[in-house]
């Protein structure tokens, strides 16, 4: 039930009479108490239901009438106000809602009003009012809660956190690189452009006696100062190629303490490689050592090989680096995909909980609406049988069922314990 119409309804004014003396609206399904004050239905009801025992009529103590006993309003002294009611239903009135046209009859103004789709109702997303004409297309393409794909990942994700939050966090965004300039590198490939790609990135050159082991090199000039110092990265490799050999050699000592005479001449085999191995390198050495000449030429040769094989290994890696960089990316996607399926089946568990605690409160406003109509059913059946003309009416109960079949006496007898008892 709610309280009283909005001032505006009418349009070409109203008397006083027609307001509530609670909520100084216009009448809604107006009552009168028994002071003779005019009430909204749901505003008098909501007085007398509050818990306090003598509620006073506000106009009347306005008026100074606080201490007359009529200023005290009872549940059972409350009438309605058809006489006004049907005042009311002949003004011109008008719909309040913004943009509604709509004018008629006070009469008319309810059954409008309920299909007025100038109506604003609550966006279930963002809780704005709004009209329901335009609610639809609101909630589609204008509410800042509404889900919305990302162009770049394709993630589902809050309008109002596209371009502030998510775009902080989406895989797929293309970013700018601050060193060599390069656009539109997407933020999953940004540390695998600067670590292998980029060319103004400062590597350091692993040779330790070398003067860029310190200061750095560009990436783009790094090919061009081995070149410049060949036999000194060589004789770096040659040492960690010795290292390595020496490894192995542990290995395979141990492979053939461990190992069945079956395995060997595979052990063998291992050893003649790695000594083919070193055999190259010093030959390689030896020949690149000198400051010219043919040794110069065979060294910037075998220097040549050794640059084109390390290029080639460069590019496997960067392959399997590419193949595990797919592999994440799809694990990362599924990863966000379940994500998501485990956001929204909370907010459908939300959902479903405050629907169940809408049912509760409906059925509970149900059960008080069953109980009022009870006792106004009461209080009609009442009133029937009341009468204000000044003449008693005497109602014999169960008089047919008593009379029914019996003999004069009997029922003479019937009336005269009536008139005894009353």
């Amino acid at each position: 039930m709610q309280a009283g119409y909005s001032r505006d309804v009418f349009s070409s004014g109203f008397d006083a009479k027609f307001l509530c003396n609670y909520c100084g609206n216009i009448l809604r399904d107006p009552v009168q108490s028994y002071c003779g004050h005019r009430f909204c239905r749901a505003c008098i009801q909501g007085l007398v239901s509050s818990g306090d025992q003598r509620v006073q009529c506000l106009q009347c103590l306005t008026e100074g009438n606080a201490d007359e006993e009529y200023s005290f309003i009872n549940q059972d002294q409350i009438f309605p106000d058809m006489a006004v009611k049907r005042e009311m239903s002949l003004i011109e009135s008008k719909c309040v809602n913004p943009g509604c046209s709509w004018k008629g009859n006070f009469k008319h103004y309810e059954a409008h009003f309920k299909e007025c789709k100038y109506q604003a109702s609550p966006c279930t997303q963002c809780g704005n009012l709004i009209t329901a004409s335009k609610l639809n297309d609101h909630m589609k393409n204008e509410c800042p809660m509404r889900r919305v794909k990302c162009k770049h990942c394709n993630a589902e994700v809050v309008q109002q956190d596209l371009d502030t939050t998510h775009q902080n966090e989406c895989p797929k965004y293309p970013l700018k690189c601050d060193s060599c300039g390069k656009k539109k590198i997407t933020r999953e490939k940004m540390q695998q452009h600067i670590d292998k790609e980029c060319a103004n990135q400062k590597i350091q050159c692993p040779v330790p006696n070398c003067e860029k082991h310190i200061t750095k090199v560009d990436r783009n000039k790094f090919q061009n100062h081995v070149e410049q110092k060949p036999g000194l990265h060589i004789v770096h490799n040659l040492e960690q190629v010795t290292a390595i050999s020496e490894k192995v050699a542990q290995i395979v000592a141990h492979l053939e303490s461990t190992q069945s005479a079956n395995n060997a001449g595979v052990i063998t085999e291992l050893r003649s490689k790695v000594q083919e191995q070193e055999q190259a390198i010093r030959t390689i050495m030896t020949t690149g050592g000198g400051g010219g000449g043919s040794g110069s030429v065979a060294g910037g040769a075998d220097v040549g090989n050794m640059m084109q094989k390390f290029q080639a290994l460069e590019i496997k890696t960067g392959t399997y680096e590419g193949i595990v960089t797919t592999l994440h990316r799809e694990i990362e996607r599924c990863i966000t995909a379940i994500e998501n399926m485990e956001r929204q089946r909370q907010q459908e568990r939300e959902q479903v909980n405050n629907d169940a605690e809408k049912i509760k409160q409906l059925e509970a406003k149900l059960h008080m609406k069953e109980v009022i109509i009870a006792e106004h059913a009461l209080k009609i059946s009442n009133l029937e049988t009341t009468v204000y003309d000044g003449n008693l009416m005497w109602r014999i109960p169960e008089w047919t069922k008593k009379t029914q079949g019996s003999s004069k006496w009997a029922v003479y007898q019937y009336l005269l314990n009536c008139i005894l008892y009353i």
